[in-house]
């Protein structure tokens, strides 16, 4: 009704990486199905609103190669000072370096995916 193209991004890399689900990225997947219908149980219409998945990003090399451009011009410390999206403080030390690269996945999402305007839980926002 508001003219807008609508883009649910299924971010099964970023859940698998959060260790969501106990990491179980096939479980992880099974939970985006899951969301998916009910986004149409909810009313979205599966003809207009359109489903990405993060695992069609990051199996193209040039996602990874805007991944490193958006962290190079990053800096450790705001990187660590991200880790809030992950639901962790930025001295916690059991940290996988996977969970490092989660800012710059984010950052560099809105630019592949492509949208004109990225909606997050507040928990987003650092990112």
């Amino acid at each position: 009704e508001a003219g807008l193209d609508v883009t649910v991004f299924l971010a099964d890399w970023h859940a698998w990486i959060n260790d969501k689900l106990g990491g179980d990225l096939p479980r992880i997947q099974a939970s985006g199905r899951y969301m998916r219908g009910v986004f149409t149980a909810l009313g979205a219409d599966p003809e207009r609103v359109r489903y990405r998945w993060a695992h069609e990003l990051v199996d193209r090399s040039d996602y990874w190669a805007r991944v490193v451009r958006v962290a190079k011009a990053t800096s450790l410390a705001r990187t660590r000072r991200a880790m809030s999206i992950l639901g962790r403080s930025e001295e916690e030390s059991a940290l996988d370096t996977a969970k490092m690269f989660y800012p710059a996945m984010q950052a560099a999402d809105i630019f592949e995916l492509p949208v004109d305007l990225a909606y997050g839980g507040m928990d987003q926002r650092r990112a």
